[in-house]
């Protein structure tokens, strides 16, 4: 069995199973999560040496227009002040929002990995949910 990569390695300490056992991820470029409300969070690493976490939520039409909506778009970014923040994009013509945070690995201690996996969770499953 090859050796796991760096970024397998890296992501070790947010895999238990429901009997809170180690779960072995298999050797990938990146990796699937999903969350609630049909959110998938995607896992990479990009730049190399970095772990990038990045999700794609669904805007309705009418919402790409209200002033509004951008208002508060603008302010997730502006009010974060937690590091490393987790930012938030529109993507007008795709009718989405990306919602991305990235962190270098040397940066990633055990539980700063599962607070910034867990924060950015919950704020892509609360984003998700406002936006429909």
């Amino acid at each position: 069995m090859p050796a796991p990569s760096k970024l397998a390695q890296i992501l070790q300490p947010l895999l238990t199973d429901e009997l809170g056992q180690r779960v072995e991820l298999e050797n990938a470029e990146g990796y699937s999560v999903e969350l609630g409300e049909g959110v998938t969070l995607e896992i990479s690493e990009s730049p190399v040496g970095h772990l990038l976490l990045s999700c794609m939520l669904p805007v309705q039409p009418t919402r790409l227009s209200d002033t509004d909506t951008l208002t508060v778009l603008l302010q997730a970014n502006l009010l974060g002040m937690d590091y490393p923040p987790v930012l938030t994009g529109l993507l007008p013509d795709q009718q989405q929002v990306v919602q991305w945070s990235s962190l270098p690995f040397h940066q990633l201690e055990p539980e700063v990995l599962k607070r910034l996996f867990n924060r950015f969770a919950q704020q892509a499953e609360k984003l998700a949910a406002w936006l429909v």
